[in-house]
């Protein structure tokens, strides 16, 4: 008999004896009646979820190991069906080995292994929960795999915005805006999809939201921190939620890239004139007073006012204290003070919390992100005249209607026309800037009769308004207007073909004696706005997009899509009587 002979024999007797020991104890065996009386614990050893026993699906009905725990703390359950463990009357071989098995894996002591006895429904719902729970792990991870690389994706192409569309009966959308314009990235993602992925957004990935996504009203929520690998950037995200007819749902998620700013963009290079420059400088100089942006959503505001607090901490060489109040916070500005505000809907007191918060941390400057309610508008009063130079934002149409907010928000007019409360009023959006590689000029397109074709009407309204301009002695010439090409080119064909990037368009008020005289009577709207736009000619943010379209710098269909209609200008000055403008 050889050696090799003999230690299969040995190894066969010591299992016998193993066998013979834990028959013997059989009848001392736990009887597990529920799944929950194992609640926490996975199943192993099971191919598809860990294959250190390599046991089937068709085995699992019968013997079926458990682990909770890891390490020292860790705890085994192999469960015997019933009926298998019945035929026999002892625990079936196979059962031992995968003891054995997982023994020898997580090296476990013999104490922290049981082998125990359940009905096979039992085996099988537990194997159910267990693999439930993989694929949940699965899916979610495909989705942020998904996320993130929809993110990723668009902030790479310069976008703003990811719009999620859950639709029944039509497709389900995912679009990206990308230079103010919506862009589809999946025409038909399905609404199962959609709905899902917003869902696991909500869920799992967002802070300071409701206690879960709920389908039949809005919401409002932030992601802190998403990483993006391949593009080593981290960003954060504003959730927002809406049902929409149909049983559809909306969700939006607006890009927050979280860097810190550390030296400010040239007012220039971000598309203000030489005195709107000069009018930004002169305010935040100033010892107190009022600095007020109006704009729709993604208007760059914000971008401004971050930008703005840097120079002025460049001015000061960093030896005051500026403090902000954000929801969320938006850009990190190194030396600042920022507080994040969580307030879900109009009115809610943590505004008017964090905004009496700032006052006591002895700011020399104050930025509130936006002037939302009574309460946060009576605090702000406050703080300026209390002597402290204070920026924020609100929503108005114009420069001049920001006036009629404040009121509205129950800051009285007397204290608008103080000398020392209203800083500066602007009213700003983006336009698009044409691509220079490839934009199209003027002569270009009045010639070819397919581009012609497609701009008559806004080549028509060019015309007159160039007409009238030369009349008044506005010194333009058409020729210098380029118009996107919607094929675009090898620069810009990545993001909006024959959009290279946005600029500012503002009109900025800084409010002279006449004007705070007026701020007092309401009755004197009209007056007001006719006194500026001839005391100050050709500085309203119409004005101010046509100096850039006969620039060359934007398309004449981009300011009529943001803003006015080109003849609207002709029949204003008109009626007002304005004069000459200045040049960009």
């Amino acid at each position: 008999m050889t050696a090799s002979t003999n230690a299969l024999i040995n190894r066969r007797n010591e299992i016998t004896s193993k066998d013979d020991k834990t028959t013997a104890r059989t009848s001392r065996l736990r009887h597990i009646t529920s799944p929950n009386e194992l609640d926490g614990f996975r199943v192993i050893g099971v191919q598809g979820l860990d294959d250190v026993a390599a046991l089937t699906r068709e085995e699992a009905q019968d013997i079926l190991p458990l682990m909770s725990g890891t390490g020292a703390t860790a705890q085994v359950v192999v469960l015997v069906s019933s009926v298998f463990y019945e035929k026999s009357g002892r625990v079936p071989p196979r059962a031992l080995e995968v003891r054995q098995l997982i023994r020898s894996r997580f090296n476990l002591s013999g104490s922290a292994i049981e082998i125990a006895v359940a009905e096979r429904a039992v085996l099988r719902g537990l194997l159910d929960r267990s693999v439930q729970a993989e694929s949940e792990y699965s899916i979610s991870s495909t989705y942020q795999e998904d996320l993130i690389e929809i993110i990723t994706d668009a902030l790479s192409r310069g976008g703003s915005d990811v719009h999620i569309e859950a639709r029944k009966g039509v497709p389900s959308r995912i679009r990206v805006r990308l230079n103010g314009e919506l862009v589809v990235r999946h025409d038909d993602c399905g609404y199962e999809y959609a709905y899902s992925l917003m869902q696991y957004i909500y869920n799992t990935l967002s802070h300071e939201g409701g206690v879960a996504f709920n389908a039949r009203s809005q919401q409002d929520a932030v992601i802190p921190k998403l990483p993006l690998p391949r593009i080593n950037k981290v960003v954060r995200l504003r959730v927002a939620t809406t049902p929409t007819a149909n049983d559809g749902h909306d969700m939006v998620l607006r890009i927050l890239p979280l860097e810190t700013l550390s030296e400010p963009k040239p007012l220039d290079a971000m598309g203000y004139t030489t005195r709107q420059a000069q009018q930004l400088l002169d305010a935040i100089s100033l010892p107190q007073g009022l600095i007020v942006f109006a704009g729709t959503t993604g208007s760059g505001k914000s971008t401004s006012l971050a930008n703005l607090l840097l120079l002025r901490a460049q001015q000061m060489e960093g030896r005051f204290k500026l403090i902000t109040a954000e929801n969320p916070v938006e850009y990190l500005l190194p030396g600042a003070t920022q507080i994040p505000v969580v307030a879900t809907e109009l009115g809610d007191p943590q505004w008017a919390k964090a905004i009496r918060a700032c006052l006591r941390l002895d700011p020399d400057m104050l930025m509130v992100g936006e002037i939302r309610d009574e309460d946060s508008a009576e605090l702000i009063r406050d703080a300026v005249q209390t002597g402290h130079p204070v920026l924020s934002t609100v929503h108005a149409g114009s420069s001049l209607v920001i006036i009629d907010r404040l009121v509205g928000l129950k800051i009285p007019r007397d204290v608008l026309a103080s000398p020392d409360f209203m800083s500066l009023m602007a009213k700003q959006d983006l336009l698009q800037t044409v691509c220079p590689d490839c934009a199209l000029e003027y002569a270009e397109v009045s010639r070819r009769p397919t581009l012609r074709k497609a701009r008559l009407d806004v080549l028509s309204r060019l015309r007159l308004l160039t007409e009238h301009l030369d009349r008044v002695g506005v010194d333009v010439d058409v020729n210098n207007v380029r118009f996107q090409n919607p094929e675009g080119c090898e620069k810009c064909r990545h993001a909006t073909p024959g959009v290279i990037g946005r600029t500012a368009c503002a009109e900025i008020v800084t409010p002279d004696r006449t004007m705070r005289e007026m701020f007092l009577d309401p009755a004197k709207r009209g007056e007001l706005l006719a006194y500026w736009l001839t005391q100050y000619p050709r500085e309203s943010q119409m004005d101010i997009a046509i100096n850039k379209m006969f620039a060359g710098i934007v398309d004449p269909s981009a300011v009529e899509r943001k803003l006015y209609s080109l003849d609207w200008v002709v029949k204003r000055d008109v009626d007002y009587g304005v004069g000459q403008c200045q040049q960009v």
